[in-house]
């Protein structure tokens, strides 16, 4: 796996934002703790993106497919 870019804590709140849409029509995976975790599934791409109680989403992780089984 190679890894495409890490984002640290405290993240820029701005690059977070441009997120939140993309994940409002999918649903919840999975819950941990007091957070909801969802995943948008493409061909080349799986982006997971983890939200508190207001919805705010405080993660993000987005895996690229290089082909070969190779994410």
């Amino acid at each position: 796996m190679r890894v495409q870019e890490i984002i640290t804590n405290p993240p820029r709140d701005e690059y977070l934002d441009g997120y939140v849409e993309q994940f409002s029509p999918w649903p919840v995976v999975a819950k941990i703790k007091d957070l909801n975790l969802k995943k948008i599934t493409e061909p080349t791409e799986i982006q997971y993106g983890l939200f508190d109680r207001k919805d705010r989403l405080v993660g993000y992780l987005s895996l690229y497919y290089y082909g070969d089984d190779i994410w």
